[in-house]
């Protein structure tokens, strides 16, 4: 008799359990719905993450092309526009459904994308063709190829909208193009491999990546006026949106420095993860988002406290990273807000998570490793309850 009752108890207990697991999983998906997502693209897999912009655990994960380096959100922010590097091509991913829609052939191998503010173009630098391509979206096609200097690779637009800046690896230069008609202006040496760039609240500073720290350049006077040096291997840097920090991703040192935007004065470094390469300001300034590109992990940091608060396991080798879209539609990322469960992912890095997390993926394992003992059970009480029916021989 108590064998009869257990056994049940047993069942109902792991039924329950793989239940409400499925429930809590379920639940994770449903959280990230396009509205405070981060999306980082991981150039070894050929995958694109997709974190939730509350826990900052990831979510979903999309196929796109090959060696995906960077995406760029439309500016409906209802696609993720995804720039495959060895791939030669673009894909889109629907932000509802975090699926591939469309792909675009382009050939070369496109870099960088950057949205014409006017929502009718995008910009993509070709660092093998040294173009800078223009896309009319109406017809998906790409419709003027500029010639620029060697190996573009990081392109921005200014804060007042009145050119563009592209970095020029092979060159060591940046090319200044009047937006719009795409006449070049100017073309400034920075220093030995510039990579990325972004402009100051003036639209005149102009900041760049170079192998020998981050360039401050007087686009005006086309001359550099002050280098930052505290930073080895600078790779991807980002403005706050209040301009004032700037967050340098220094690959060699594996650490972010954080700069003041007006003296250049250096203000933290913040060690992260190993191979830091991509950098992301979350719209409301919050957080900044580093994608730790040889531990597959992206550390997310408060901007506040200048302090790392999570790290979460992505794809194999995590180069790009943007958060949300445009300031004017900013995301909130509340803090009461249930954690998400992680999806489970082969062959990446650990993700820090809190521990009534951890503790309810243990209580699961548990539930779930006590299904066939009980099942087992089962079989051997009904076995046991036949040869006592059978008749005698």
């Amino acid at each position: 008799m108590s064998l009869t009752l257990r056994v049940p108890m047993r069942r109902a207990l792991a039924a329950a359990l793989l239940a409400l697991a499925i429930a809590q999983i379920t639940a994770g998906g449903v959280a990230a719905n396009g509205i405070g997502t981060v999306y980082v693209t991981n150039e070894g897999d050929g995958t694109v993450t997709v974190l939730d912009g509350i826990n900052h655990l990831a979510v979903e994960r999309a196929r796109v092309g090959v060696a995906p380096h960077a995406a760029a959100f439309s500016l409906d922010l209802g696609e993720v526009w995804v720039a495959n590097r060895e791939g030669g091509n673009l894909s889109i991913i629907d932000r509802n459904t975090y699926t591939v829609v469309a792909g675009v052939p382009l050939g070369g191998t496109p870099e960088a994308l950057r949205f014409d503010p006017d929502g009718e173009l995008l910009y993509i630098t070709d660092s093998a063709r040294n173009q800078l391509l223009v896309l009319d979206l109406n017809s998906t096609t790409v419709t003027r190829r500029v010639a620029v200097s060697e190996a573009p690779t990081g392109i921005v637009i200014s804060p007042d909208l009145s050119k563009l800046a592209i970095a020029n690896r092979g060159s060591n230069t940046v090319s200044i193009l009047v937006r719009g008609s795409l006449e070049l202006q100017s073309e400034i040496p920075v220093g030995v491999g510039p990579l990325d760039l972004v402009f100051a609240d003036d639209s005149n500073k102009l900041f760049v990546s170079v192998s020998g720290g981050v360039a401050v350049v007087d686009v005006a006077d086309q001359r550099i006026t002050q280098v930052l040096t505290a930073c080895a291997g600078p790779r991807e840097i980002a403005l706050t949106f209040d301009f004032i920090d700037l967050y340098v991703a220094c690959n060699e040192a594996n650490s972010i420095a954080v700069f003041d935007a007006a003296t250049g004065d250096l203000v933290k470094l913040i060690e992260v993860g190993r191979g830091p390469t991509g950098v992301a300001v979350s719209e409301d300034n919050r957080w900044v988002f580093v994608t730790n590109t040889d531990e597959h992990t992206v550390s997310v940091i408060n901007t506040t406290t200048r302090e790392v608060k999570s790290v979460a396991a992505v794809g194999q080798r995590p180069t790009g990273v943007v958060a949300a879209g445009q300031p004017a539609t900013p995301v909130q990322f509340r803090p009461d807000t249930p954690v998400v469960i992680e999806l489970p992912r082969t062959g990446v890095g650990r993700t820090t998570e809190p521990d009534s997390q951890l503790g309810f993926k243990i209580v699961v394992g548990l539930g779930l490793a006590a299904l066939p003992f009980a099942t087992g059970l089962e079989w051997l009480r009904r076995r046991r309850l036949r040869r006592l029916h059978e008749p005698d021989h």
